[in-house]
């Protein structure tokens, strides 16, 4: 269902987490695998989410990494509106910007960690994955840290000519071929796998 169809992003999220409740699973393996990533907490970070959602994650990870600068990105003013409220003073900004488009200089680079949850499979196919895979590479300083958890298995209604969710081994080798390093899925949960990768 669409978010138009519900009365506001927190619960059309929350509808997202009774039909797939594996999420939650993977909501709380992405934060543990965030907080791993960027020990020391009291070292300064620039971490960067694709596709803000209600802006949970941001919110629970400003809590865990107070000292650090976590930028969101979305193109959807609804979600933007309602997170910046949700925010409020948290050390986050928030960006409009179309992840199919080239990046806007106001994203920057140099980024520490990026991560996303269930956006990319949105983002059109196979061309679209790659080239946000490589968007994120020319983003991270080396050494930076990666995390996607997206739907890796296809839905009865898509099309299989132009399929939008790909299973373990296209996510791992797309990764290879931006020049990660150690691609890795780190989790399955139902539908939703989560990778993990590591800028050279």
């Amino acid at each position: 269902m669409a978010l138009s169809d519900f009365n506001s992003p927190r619960e059309w999220c929350l509808d997202l987490d009774r039909r797939w409740p594996e999420r939650l699973q993977i909501k709380a393996l992405l934060l543990r695998q965030i907080g791993e990533a960027l020990q020391p907490r009291e070292q300064q970070r620039r971490i960067l989410e694709l596709g803000i959602g209600d802006g949970e994650l941001m919110l629970k990870l400003s809590q865990i990494q107070s000292n650090s600068l976590i930028m969101g990105v979305d193109i959807n003013p609804e979600l933007l509106a309602y997170s910046r409220a949700r925010l409020g003073s948290a050390q986050v900004e928030l960006i409009d910007q179309d992840l199919k488009q080239p990046w806007g200089h106001d994203i920057g680079d140099s980024f520490d960690l990026v991560y996303s949850l269930q956006s990319f499979h949105d983002l059109g196919g196979y061309t679209e994955l790659l080239a946000i895979y490589t968007q994120i590479r020319q983003v991270l300083v080396p050494g930076g840290k990666l995390f996607n958890a997206d739907f890796i298995t296809p839905m009865a209604h898509d099309d299989p000519a132009a399929p939008r969710r790909f299973p373990p081994e296209v996510h791992l080798a797309l990764l290879k071929e931006c020049g990660f390093i150690t691609p890795e899925l780190i989790e399955q949960r139902g539908a939703i796998g989560c990778f993990k990768a590591i800028a050279p």
